[in-house]
C-alpha cells in the first residue's frame, strides 16, 4: 500500500475514516450538511463542537491598558444611564448586534469581557477605599 493518497476530485467516504498521520486540506472543511456556509471561514461545523482545548490567537490589544495611570475609569452613573437606554454594557455588543452579525468572535469577546472585569475591579477597589475612609471617619471622635 502506498504511503500517500492523492485524490484529484471529490472523495466520498461512507463509513469511518482513520488518518494515522497529519491531514492537510488546501480548501475549506465543512462538517455536517449545512444549508449554506456563510462567509469565507476555513472550517464550518453544522452542529456542536467539543474540544479539550481551544486557543484563539488574538490580534487585538489585550486590555492590560486598563491598569495604566492615564486610563479613565468608567463612571458608574454614566454606565447606569447607558444601560437604562441601551440594555447592555457600553463597549459590549447588544443581542441585536450579535444576531445581526451571526454570532461573536470568541477571542474579541473574551477581550471585551476581560476589559469589563478589570474595569469593575478598579471600581470595586475605589469603592472599598471610600468605605474604609468612611469607617475611619465614623470612628474618629468629633470635637
Amino acid at each position: 500500500m502506498a504511503n500517500n493518497a492523492n485524490v484529484g476530485g471529490d472523495l466520498a467516504v461512507n463509513a469511518s475514516a482513520h488518518i494515522g498521520a497529519d491531514a492537510r486540506v488546501d480548501g475549506r472543511i465543512i462538517v455536517g450538511n449545512p444549508p449554506t456556509t456563510p462567509g469565507s471561514y476555513m472550517m464550518y461545523v453544522n452542529g456542536s463542537l467539543i474540544a479539550t482545548e481551544v486557543k484563539v490567537a488574538l490580534q487585538a490589544n489585550w486590555p492590560d491598558y486598563v491598569f495604566e495611570p492615564d486610563y479613565t475609569t468608567p463612571d458608574l452613573a454614566e454606565w447606569a444611564d447607558f444601560i437604562a437606554k441601551n440594555k447592555h454594557l457600553p463597549g459590549v455588543p447588544s443581542a441585536a448586534e450579535v444576531s445581526k452579525n451571526g454570532g461573536i468572535e470568541l477571542g474579541e469577546m473574551n477581550r471585551v469581557l476581560l476589559q469589563k472585569v478589570e474595569e469593575l475591579t478598579l471600581l470595586l477597589i475605589a469603592q472599598q477605599k471610600e468605605i474604609d475612609a468612611l469607617k475611619v471617619a465614623r470612628q474618629t471622635p468629633q470635637h
